[in-house]
């Protein structure tokens, strides 16, 4: 039993020597006034060392863009009570200040723009690395903030000091996210046939242009209501109607025909004309072409390549996803607090 306990602890000692990780790891330190804000990347302060900062200053007035002009950084070593201006580098809108402590103790870091200042809080300045490694992260308080400003200063973003403040009553409910009226469209059959998808990857999420054929609906192969064939009468039937109008046009200049005759042949050609133009709307060599109304993404796919479809089918749903109701059930106890909601 002795010898089993032994081997016991041994290996519960190697265990914790095997997770033990060297090196000291970066943190992040940011610092905020009303008009600007510093994030600051750091490894902890040990006496003797030299440690680079990356420093990011971000305006926070002019549209969160980054200052890199009339900036400065000082260094105060709490033991030694002396302040150090430090020495900056510039690289494009980053900032790298190197500071090497002279003594162990405490310091702070200072940033000013043009004659505005923020420093940060009170931090350790060990006597070795391994002393760093140990117990320097237990005694810094890091900001878990951890972006790339310079892809942030590039879109809409910005950070803002969390503050305390009055907050009202919370009444905890459920309720349904839906699209507004106007927001979202069914897309459906225009005639009966086999669906064929218009673009490829048509996938859920896919982004979807207005008028763009997103399915052709095919009925070449079935004799009853064939696209085709449809489309060849009604160009038929355009053609002959022309024609014959054409025709009046002349013989009633002769007094052949008479003026109802015309009139009738004219408006038998301007019938023809909408329904050619009714089926040619739509109309490819491959079947009838279906879009979308509206541009948006397309949110729900309702049936497969392939599958026979009537009249109206729904195919598939796209929405703008530009604004969103929100609908959420109250209690009836909270009946009397509905106004103030």
């Amino acid at each position: 039993m002795a010898i089993l306990l032994i081997v016991a602890i041994g290996c519960s000692d190697n265990k914790k020597k095997s997770v033990h990780k060297h090196g000291l790891e970066p943190f992040n330190l940011t610092l905020f006034t009303d008009h600007f804000e510093v994030f600051i990347k750091t490894k902890p302060f040990v006496k003797g060392k030299e440690n680079k900062l990356e420093i990011y200053v971000t305006d926070l007035y002019n549209g969160y863009s980054p200052i890199n002009e009339d900036i400065k950084v000082v260094f105060f070593e709490n033991e030694s009570n002396t302040y150090n201006e430090v020495e900056i580098e510039k690289k494009n809108n980053l900032l790298i200040a190197t500071i090497t402590p002279s003594m162990h103790g405490t310091g702070t870091v200072t940033v000013y723009v043009n004659e505005e200042s923020v420093s940060s809080e009170v931090f350790k300045i060990y006597t070795d690395e391994h002393s760093a490694e140990e117990i320097g992260h237990n005694d810094l308080t890091p900001s878990q903030v951890n972006f790339n400003k310079d892809q942030l200063w590039n879109i809409e973003f910005a950070t803002q000091l969390v503050k305390l403040s009055d907050f009202n009553e919370i009444i905890e409910t459920s309720g349904e996210i839906r699209p507004a009226p106007g927001d979202e469209v069914v897309v459906s059959a225009k005639s009966s046939g086999i669906v064929i998808f218009g673009q490829e990857g048509l996938v859920i999420g896919k982004p979807i242009s207005k008028g763009i054929s997103l399915f052709v609906i095919s009925n070449s192969d079935i004799s009853v209501d064939n696209v085709d064939t449809k489309f060849q009468q009604a160009k038929v039937s355009l053609d002959l109607a022309k024609t014959n109008y054409e025709r009046n046009q002349d013989l009633i200049k002769d007094q052949i025909i008479s003026q109802k005759e015309l009139l009738d042949s004219k408006a038998e050609y301007e019938n023809a004309l909408i329904d050619y133009n009714l089926h040619a709307k739509n109309y490819s060599s491959g079947g009838i072409k279906v879009s979308s109304t509206i541009g948006g993404f397309l949110k729900n796919l309702l049936v497969s390549e392939g599958q026979y479809v009537e009249v109206g089918t729904p195919l598939a749903v796209v929405s703008q996803n530009k604004k969103l109701i929100i609908e959420a059930d109250l209690t009836q106890k909270h009946f009397d607090k509905i106004n103030t909601i």
